[in-house]
């Protein structure tokens, strides 16, 4: 297997990941992206956010050596009325 065809093959597993998580969270209201099924639980959207941060830091930041200006803290107080922002 050729470089580019492993990077394709790792790219491909990454971003179906990433879609099937946010697919999950499509035509739920407000109250159900946001709920916690215990008080220091993550939400959803929360979960959504914060894997969208890692992916970011990873793969830019230290596959790419790209500055990334990730606010981890504020992840994990996410909240949203919609799945768009996360899309």
């Amino acid at each position: 297997m050729s470089q580019e065809q492993e990077l394709d093959s790792f790219w491909g597993f990454i971003s179906r990941s990433i879609e099937r998580i946010i697919a999950c969270l499509d035509g739920l209201p407000a109250d159900e992206l946001n709920w916690r099924p215990l008080e220091n639980a993550n939400s959803l959207y929360v979960l959504a956010t914060h894997i969208l941060g890692t992916t970011e830091e990873n793969i830019l930041g230290v596959l790419c050596g790209q500055p990334v200006q990730r606010k981890r803290a504020e992840e994990f107080a996410a909240r949203g009325t919609t799945v768009e922002p996360v899309r």
